[in-house]
């Protein structure tokens, strides 16, 4: 059994990790730009009215999942319970995961002037892939893939990694 400070410990890790999440996520909406709502191409000056009511509340319902959180926490630790700590942090997970899901579906769909007067974005797609597979050795006679040909530019990673593999069993 996992020690009660040691959870302690664990959670706090967990809340710093989600603080961290919580700021890249407040920026979120505005990642593309001041002509974009998420991934809807919005009007100029949707920020100026009634954008900025939707992306307040679209920040207030991130937030939300602390006001569930920090009162559970603190009956666990204050009442003795540090072992429902790990069971707090999966339950969040789940949580945060789905909250910021529907957040973001419910604030794309609620953003006005979807389309009228918007920015259009015609995406491209492409994928590129080697046009020959890479090999450890040349086959015979012919060129091969110079990263791995020398021996010394792979062997002490393969030898590294064998013998980590091996003080492991």
């Amino acid at each position: 059994m996992l020690s009660g400070t040691f959870l302690i410990v664990l959670y706090a890790l967990f809340l710093a990790s989600r603080i961290n999440g919580c700021v890249r996520r407040w920026r979120q909406p505005l990642v593309r730009g001041r002509d974009w709502f998420f991934n809807v191409p919005v009007r100029v000056g949707f920020y100026d009215g009634a954008g900025a009511r939707l992306l307040a509340y679209h920040r207030f319902r991130m937030l939300l999942p602390f006001a569930v959180e920090l009162p559970l926490t603190t009956y666990l630790i204050v009442a003795n319970h540090a072992a429902a700590l790990p069971w707090l942090i999966l339950g969040l997970s789940a949580l945060i995961h789905i909250n910021h899901h529907y957040s973001v579906a419910f604030a794309e769909r609620q953003a006005p002037g979807r389309g009228r007067g918007a920015p259009s974005f015609v995406g491209s797609q492409s994928v590129a892939c080697a046009a020959e597979p890479w090999r450890l050795f040349k086959p015979a006679g012919g060129m091969g893939n110079r990263d791995f040909d020398r021996s010394r530019t792979w062997m002490p990673g393969a030898l590294l990694l064998d013998g980590a593999h091996a003080g492991a069993s």
